[in-house]
């Protein structure tokens, strides 16, 4: 299997594959490696399509391009089926019993996942990713940040139409969070 292009097909298909675990490490390169990605895609497609203009061009006789064809064949669809891996991740992860978000300026988002066995993930996307985690214990209202975050505490406010997350540093609000989910009871 010389062809460089099946070599990419795959390559594509296992960075994909495995976002779920490299994506939060890269930070501020997260936009470059995306760029890559789409071009390396467009790329594969086009080669694809010439591939199988020479084979039906050749009546399916070039045994020698019929492989790399049918892994491409394979491959590429798979990729745009499942553009985020054939396994989602998140399924595996504790169950989240509090999930809000703040949608910030340019096309910035920021989540936070509070999960039963009290560990908090905080997520935020703003031309890269970042990701923090730690520990949280829950009063009443008022979540308190045991570690990890930038923030000391936060208090949900319940309101008729929407709930929100109203996270403190130092006594003054930080970020304000709009809860989606709000599950206590869930063990």
């Amino acid at each position: 299997m010389k062809d460089k292009y099946v070599i990419a097909s795959i390559t594509l298909f296992i960075a994909l594959q495995t976002t779920y675990f490299w994506e939060k490490w890269v930070g501020f390169l997260l936009i470059p490696i995306w760029i890559l990605i789409m071009i390396t895609f467009i790329i594969l497609v086009v080669n694809f399509f010439y591939k199988l203009w020479i084979l039906l061009k050749n009546k399916l006789q070039d045994k020698y391009l019929l492989f790399p064809f049918a892994i491409q064949a394979i491959i590429l669809p798979l990729t745009i089926i499942f553009p985020f891996g054939i396994i989602n991740f998140n399924d595996f992860e504790e169950k989240d019993i509090i999930l809000a978000f703040r949608d910030g300026v340019g096309g910035c988002a920021s989540y936070l996942k509070f999960k039963v066995d009290k560990t908090y993930i905080e997520r935020e996307y703003c031309f890269g990713s970042f990701e923090r985690s730690g520990k949280y214990e829950i009063k009443g209202d008022t979540i308190t940040f045991l570690s990890g975050s930038e923030n000391d505490y936060a208090v949900i406010k319940k309101g008729k139409i929407e709930n929100q997350l109203i996270c403190y540093k130092n006594d003054s609000v930080r970020l304000m969070y709009q809860i989606t989910k709000f599950d206590l009871n869930q063990k």
